[in-house]
């Protein structure tokens, strides 16, 4: 039970868990480095800039930024790899994601066909809350039976 149904209904979570912590872990890197270090992408970059070498401070932090990319999109494709049965991770575009919700579909949903235009609001909907009392206290109620 644990293998065929609670293990890979919990890989999505699992997954996106190891990109944030991934995430932190380089933050938390790049300040123990530039801290506290002797040797390290860090420390060169410090020297640097107390020798004014702009050109090593903006490759360190290059450098930082290309092994971030590298370990977030190696789990990206191990998510994909892992996760090709979910239907959340089918749709490989950006921006039908970011279209499905403007449109109001939940992520785990993403159906290029299923893009559609909101429908207008109700006129009653669109007024101020004040607006709307008022409107509701001028509406004349029917009498009440005795």
């Amino acid at each position: 039970m644990f293998s065929q149904i609670i293990f890979p209904g919990a890989l999505p979570s699992i997954l996106v868990g190891l990109r944030y912590s991934l995430g932190l872990m380089w933050l938390t890197l790049i300040v123990a480095e530039t801290i506290a270090t002797t040797s390290g992408i860090g420390q060169m970059a410090m020297n640097a800039r107390e020798f004014m070498q702009t050109d090593v401070v903006v490759l360190a932090i290059l450098i930082y930024a290309l092994l971030g990319k590298l370990a977030d999109t190696s789990v990206h494709f191990l998510e994909r790899r892992i996760l090709q049965w979910h239907p959340g991770f089918k749709c490989s575009s950006l921006l039908l994601w970011v279209a499905a919700q403007s449109v109001g579909h939940r992520p785990g949903r993403i159906e290029p066909r299923a893009i559609k235009r909101r429908p207008k609001p109700y006129p009653l909907l669109t007024k101020p809350r004040h607006e709307a009392r008022e409107d509701i206290k001028k509406q004349k109620h029917p009498k009440k039976i005795k």
